[in-house]
């Protein structure tokens, strides 16, 4: 692994205190990128993060969040998953980062600082929310919700949520993907924009066609047309 300090130092990062991190954040141009596991992040996160989990997934969703490079951020990570993070930016041509949480997110939790989370529910959970006919939005790509998706579910895409495609109304929703990474970025971001009442499904639809629920017929995505 590449050493910490030598990346930060070529990206010009400065690992922040606590109280340095919370002034950096109290502008509205600044945003909170929080890249811990979506499982460990929706226990407990700094108000108004974003979370996009370091993985095979980071750099696509970061480049269709963040077109702009320009973009001001601020870090939440893992230490043992901070060299990575900063050489994937450096990479990706992110050159204003304005800093890491020194410490991580322990650091802030330690301070007693006010925190946020989401709630995951498992497929049990979900199920009964289905029968009780609760808002279901299924995250995914169009074709893979034209393959097959939890009857009654209302599909608006990670896609067409962070380009405002889709109106999203405020009332209590559960949120699915496929395995649980887009709907918790997916989460987050209405989180930011004011959604209080905002779930997601633990393990996604991966998990859900392996229980009791009702699903549409399975149709082939190629035969999907746009």
């Amino acid at each position: 692994m590449l050493n910490t300090q030598v990346e930060a130092k070529k990206l010009n990062l400065k690992a922040l205190s606590v109280e340095d991190f919370a002034s950096q954040t109290s502008s509205n141009n600044v945003y909170v990128l929080d890249t811990r596991d979506p499982e460990i992040f929706r226990v407990s996160f700094i108000p108004n993060s974003l979370n996009l989990g370091i993985g095979n997934n980071f750099a696509p969703w970061m480049t269709r969040i963040f077109p702009d490079r320009k973009t001001k951020i601020v870090l939440v990570c893992d230490e043992s998953c901070l060299s990575q993070c900063l050489t994937l930016l450096n990479e990706l041509d992110y050159h204003n980062i304005l800093g890491y949480l020194d410490g991580g997110f322990q650091s802030w939790e330690n301070s007693s600082k006010k925190t946020d989370s989401i709630e995951r529910l498992n497929v049990d959970e979900f199920s009964k929310a289905c029968l009780e006919n609760k808002k279901v939005v299924d995250v995914r790509h169009k074709a893979e919700y034209y393959s097959q998706h939890v009857k009654n579910a209302e599909n608006i895409s990670l896609d067409d949520m962070i380009e405002q495609k889709q109106s999203f109304e405020k009332e209590p929703c559960i949120l699915y993907c496929q395995g649980g990474y887009r709907s918790m970025i997916a989460a987050s971001l209405l989180k930011i924009k004011g959604f209080d009442n905002v779930k997601d499904v633990e393990g996604g639809f991966s998990e859900i066609i392996e229980h009791d629920i009702e699903l549409t017929p399975y149709r082939c995505p190629t035969n999907f047309q746009k």
